[in-house]
Order: C-alpha cells, then sequence, then structure tokens
C-alpha cells in the first residue's frame, strides 16, 4: 500500500500518510485511504508529470472502475488543499499527459511525532483530546 510510507510536507500542509490525514495551522482534514495513496503517489515523484495509466497501476493496479476513481481522487485531494486555505492549485492537468505536484513534497531530515492522546472523564462521559503534533529532527 502507497500511503503508509513516511510523513512529509508541501508547502504548509503536513501529510500522516499512516493515518490518510493532512494538517494545516491546526486544523485537520480526513482522506479516504486510495486519495492518501494518489497524494503519496503524486509527491514521490514530484514534480514529474505522471500519466493516468502510471498512477492507475501504482495505486488500483488490476481493480475495476479505477479511471474514474482516480478523476474522483483528484478532485477530493484539489477541494481538501482549497479547503486548508491555499490559493494556488498543488495538483496541476498536463492535457493528455496527466498530473503533477506543483511543488516538491519536503521528505527530508525533519519528522513528525505525534503524543499520546489524553483520554478525559468529565461527568461520566469519555473524551479523546486529539493528538498534537511536534517537530523533531530525525536522527
Amino acid at each position: 500500500m502507497i500511503g503508509t510510507g513516511r510523513n512529509f510536507s508541501i508547502c504548509s500542509i503536513r501529510v500522516f500518510p499512516s493515518m490518510n490525514r493532512l494538517e494545516r495551522h491546526g486544523k485537520t482534514y480526513a482522506l479516504e485511504p486510495k486519495v492518501m495513496d494518489v497524494l503519496c503517489c503524486l509527491a514521490s515523484r514530484a514534480p514529474q508529470v505522471l500519466s493516468r495509466d502510471q498512477i492507475i497501476d501504482q495505486v488500483w493496479g488490476g481493480q475495476y472502475g479505477r479511471d474514474e476513481s482516480l478523476t474522483r481522487a483528484i478532485s477530493v485531494l484539489r477541494r481538501t488543499f482549497k479547503q486548508a486555505g491555499l490559493g494556488e492549485p498543488i495538483i496541476k492537468t498536463v492535457s493528455k499527459r496527466g498530473y503533477y505536484l506543483a511543488f516538491e513534497a519536503d521528505f527530508g531530515q525533519e519528522v513528525f511525532e505525534t503524543k499520546p492522546s489524553r483520554m478525559l472523564i468529565v461527568n461520566k462521559k469519555s473524551y479523546t483530546v486529539d493528538l498534537q503534533y511536534q517537530w523533531r529532527t530525525a536522527s
């Protein structure tokens, strides 16, 4: 599975593939696993243009309905980036060629580390506090 790799960032968005989540300015955006796989596929080769067939083969393999699924996944990613407040499109289309990530993904030395969530009990009801993230340098 593609989306279980390393965490990375694109512009000011932090990407957590194993959790199918994006984060920007403290807000979290959930993605479906295959949508995250498409993002990871594009990020791993950015800024190279990938054909629809290359993306489909890497993400879906031989499954049925994958062409429409790719179109939908690209649409969901564009909508999510827009909701996250990025004015400039991150995923661009090259007519008759494919798609590419307009910004290189940063898989560099910095990695994200999650702090454990905490369970709060208020009036006999339990609540889980969202995970907080901090940067640390990989050794």
